[in-house]
């Protein structure tokens, strides 16, 4: 969504002074409307979501443009010159011929053409020219992008509360935030501030550092039970014992309470290394990429242990690819026979903790299992 913002519409944006959040908040508009129509089932896996998302975005921008009627209107000159220029143009006659024909300067001409040449893409089969200076549509250089985007969206959807569901759903629907507000009974600069938080939940995921929603809270608990704690006494009859190394605890197969333990652990902490599952692939958070050393264009090997509820993984040549969102930390692997794989085990879709299993080597990640009309419980992303 980005991408199309940045490669389609900057040069718009820089000519009449909107804002690139406007144009971002309303192709994610278009990008959740998408998601809401598409059924890959009705077109056997073609086109991808990508290439299937990308009208509605560019629509849905345009939509924007054309309602705050925000592009600049050349001259009257360049107006009137317009349709017969552009015809002119398409027959292949040149400036000089352009310009004896309708009696205008040869300067006012490159204007026109110019002011034609700086306007939206119309169509996606409208020619364009490539980074490489080739000449191809709209359409054919959308679809070889990466299909990313049905892995962000469904991450996003699954953190969204109801409320802000509803949210994204009138707002997709036309309604504006004053509208929206009087239909949930609350005051527009409400709906404002959700709605702001809902594009940093978006933004997090797409970098691959969520955010957590209680961070403030939840140091400040953490402060009221360190002062309840109570102060470490020395006793002076205590005995020193000296302690077992973890080498020697393995070999007598020795268990302690860390060992035991439940340990929970909040994944949504940008910090924590944690893996998200959903129907499209697996996606690997920022600190996840740097604690496994991984980079674009590497292979993963997946394992199930059912002994342990685990998925594993290790680099390998038989592995699934990794690859990576122009500018994105995250890694991500889309891969529909790994997801079917994965649902024949019953693993629960979800955001998993990643941890490095201090034994093998190897990083390990304990899962849930269940049914698909089972919803996740616990650090659900």
């Amino acid at each position: 969504m980005y991408m199309i913002v940045h490669r389609y519409f900057l040069d718009v944006a820089k000519r009449t002074g909107i804002s690139l959040d406007d144009l971002y908040s309303e192709g994610f508009v278009g990008l959740i409307k998408a998601y809401g129509t598409y059924d890959p089932t009705k077109f056997q896996g073609a086109p991808k979501f990508s290439t299937y998302a990308v009208p509605s975005i560019i629509g849905r921008i345009k939509e924007y443009l054309k309602r705050d009627g925000s592009l600049v209107r050349g001259p009257n000159y360049i107006i009137r010159m317009l349709p017969k220029v552009v015809k002119m143009d398409e027959e292949g006659k040149s400036v000089k011929e352009i310009s004896e024909a309708l009696q205008r300067s040869e300067q006012k001409v490159r204007d026109t053409l110019e002011y034609v040449s700086k306007q939206i893409p119309f169509t996606l089969e409208q020619q364009i020219t490539d980074r490489n200076g080739d000449q191809t549509t709209l359409l054919d250089s959308l679809g070889v992008q990466d299909d990313f985007t049905g892995i962000y969206v469904n991450e996003l959807l699954d953190k969204l509360s109801d409320r802000d569901r509803m949210i994204v759903d009138l707002v997709m629907k036309g309604f504006s935030q004053s509208e929206i507000g009087k239909k949930m009974g609350v005051f527009q600069s409400q709906i404002a501030r959700r709605v702001a938080k809902i594009k940093k939940v978006w933004k997090s995921i797409r970098e691959g550092t969520e955010t957590s929603k209680n961070t403030g809270t939840v140091n400040k608990n953490q402060a009221a039970v360190a002062e309840l704690r109570p102060k470490k006494v020395e006793r002076r009859d205590s005995v020193k014992a000296q302690k077992a190394t973890p080498e020697e605890m393995k070999i007598h197969n020795i268990q302690t309470i860390v060992d035991l333990a439940d340990w929970f652990t909040d994944v949504k902490l940008p910090d924590v290394p944690s893996i998200g599952i959903n129907r499209h692939g697996i996606s690997f958070n920022a600190s996840a990429v740097e604690m496994m050393g991984l980079a674009k264009g590497m292979k993963l090997e997946i394992g199930f242990s059912l002994d342990h509820l685990s998925l594993v993984f290790r680099v390998g040549d038989k592995g699934a690819k990794l690859k990576q969102l122009s500018g994105q930390k995250s890694l991500t692997i889309v891969n529909k026979r790994l997801i079917n794989w994965l649902v024949a085990r019953s693993v629960i879709q979800k955001r998993y903790s990643l941890e490095v299993d201090q034994l093998t080597g190897v990083w390990i990640s304990k899962v849930e299992l269940g049914t698909k009309e089972e919803k996740p419980k616990g650090n659900v992303s």
